[in-house]
């Protein structure tokens, strides 16, 4: 229940149980019966994706994740611009660094959102752009006394429609050594350990194993729409239907739940809990 219950964000008016809408309405036309809505589907079923952090309240996003049992840790992922770990671009700020050390710390995921939150870049660029990144956040946890973390996710700014065939390239062969649009033939180089110099062997192998970066959480299942200043946040019952449409497909394998920092979810998870 509780996993369900932290989806229905913050709101100043009252609105109905949505686990109760979303029992009712996946009982009357889902192929998942009330009998089998379980928060194991859920667990198993339903991705978090936070994008652009980290934030200042980010402890306060965690701490309320923390509370829910039904959401599997890992299906936690949060989309991290590395601007906001390095404001100036070369000091990395200390609230953000904790922020960093715990995410990693709790168990959840962590995707390079690009440094600058841009949404045109050319490969180079791109290149530049995830190395500044995954080394602005190997610095942060660094600053808290922890070992590095190479991330092997990316998500795009703006969404999947921003990377052109030729970025996507890019991403998915990034550590590919013999493909032409891999770091080492963008920029010239014949180690990782040019592009970060704190790199152990162990990491390097594990890059380099992976190829590239996975693209598999790039495009949302449903956008709460927290984002737009044009549009209106989706309200706790859209969000309840929408996930229940999406589990009515036998062949959905998971739901991915597209959400942004300080927009006060933390604060929803308290009143509810």
């Amino acid at each position: 229940v509780s996993c369900l219950l932290f989806l229905y964000l913050q709101s100043l008016v009252y609105q109905p149980n949505l686990l109760t809408v979303f029992a009712e309405s996946v009982a009357s036309e889902s192929t998942i019966s009330a009998a089998e809505l379980t928060p194991e589907i859920l667990r198993e079923r339903l991705v978090i994706r936070v994008d652009d952090g980290p934030h200042k309240d980010t402890h306060l996003l965690l701490e309320a994740f923390s509370t829910l049992d039904s959401i599997k840790k890992e299906n936690v992922i949060f989309g991290l611009v590395g601007r906001h770990i390095m404001p100036n671009g070369k000091t990395v700020d200390s609230r953000r660094a904790e922020a960093v050390a715990e995410i990693i710390e709790k168990g959840h995921r962590i995707a390079i959102h690009t440094f600058t939150h841009h949404f045109r870049f050319t490969p180079k660029q791109l290149a530049k752009e995830i190395i500044k990144t995954q080394a602005a956040i190997n610095a942060a946890l660094r600053l808290e006394g922890k070992q590095n973390y190479f991330s092997t996710i990316f998500v795009t700014p703006g969404g999947p429609e921003n990377l052109t065939p030729k970025l996507r390239e890019v991403v998915e062969n990034f550590y590919r050594k013999a493909h032409p649009k891999s770091v080492f033939a963008i920029l010239g180089i014949e180690d990782l350990s040019e592009i970060y110099p704190e790199i152990s062997e162990e990491d390097k192998q594990n890059l380099e194993s992976h190829v590239g970066l996975t693209l598999k959480w790039d495009k949302w299942s449903i956008d709460s729409q927290d984002s737009f200043k044009t549009k209106k946040r989706r309200s706790n019952l859209e969000i309840a239907n929408l996930i229940k449409e999406e589990l009515k497909n036998p062949k959905t394998k998971e739901v991915v739940l597209l959400i942004h920092e300080g927009k006060g979810w933390q604060t929803h998870f308290k009143e509810v809990l």
